[in-house]
Parts: C-alpha cells; structure tokens; sequence
C-alpha cells in the first residue's frame, strides 16, 4: 500500500501479507484487517515522511468492518462492536440484538464536549450513535 501526503506528494509504503479487506485510517495510525487478522501500523504525518510506517500492534480478529480514533480501534465483530487497544485487548464491548442485525460500517467523526468523539454504526436498518 501507498500512503501519499497530499499536499507534498511524499509517501511511504506498507507491507503487508494479509489479503486486504479493509483499511483505516487515524492522524499517523493506520489500520489494516483481512477478516481474520488486523496489523496497525505507525507513520510520519509530516509532509515528507522520513521513516518507513512501522507495526505498533497486530492481532486476531473477525472484524468485517473498523475505524481508528485516538489509540483505540473499533472492531464490528459478529452481532458486537469492540473497543480495543492497539495490542487487541478488548476494552469494552456492545452487544446487540438479532432484530439490530450485525454491524457492517462504522465511523468516528468530530469531538463531542467532553473530548470524545461519537461512534456512528450503521445496522441493517438503523444508525446508531454511542457515546
């Protein structure tokens, strides 16, 4: 993978031997998970990044779906979602019902007045907001 500033054009590249399901993306983390496995990795966010990105955390994970926010990643595991530190220690965990479905996308955006952000994720047929 290719991660490019825009501005500058400069880039670092990632390996990785997973197959790739999906990427996320946070300041200077980066996340990367194939559906049995995620690997999250560090990088330089100047605009010419100087060291290559490295590998701060990987672990085992069924996750279709993740997001990155601050040193935690978002896992939507099966009918739950898990908040888990960078070495996979679950933090927390919310379950949910057979008639909310499993979760297939999630999102973190903006900071609410505590300092935190919220969680949006999108259930078959409903979005839902946890704080």
């Amino acid at each position: 993978m290719r991660l490019e500033h825009v501005s500058s054009g400069a880039f670092a590249l990632v390996t990785t031997a997973l197959r790739v399901v999906g990427v996320a993306l946070y300041g200077a983390s980066l996340a990367v998970w194939s559906g049995s496995r995620v690997e999250i990795y560090e990088f330089d966010a100047s605009e010419e990044p100087r060291t290559d990105p490295r590998m701060v955390g990987s672990f085992d994970s069924l996750a279709r779906c993740a997001a990155l926010w601050d040193d935690h990643i978002y896992l939507c595991v099966s009918n739950r979602i898990e908040v888990a530190n960078y070495v996979g220690s679950v933090q927390s965990s919310m379950g949910l019902s057979d008639a909310e479905g499993e979760p297939c996308a999630v999102a973190i955006a903006g900071t609410t007045r505590s300092g935190g952000g919220e969680s949006f994720f999108y259930m078959q047929r409903e979005i839902q907001i946890v704080r």
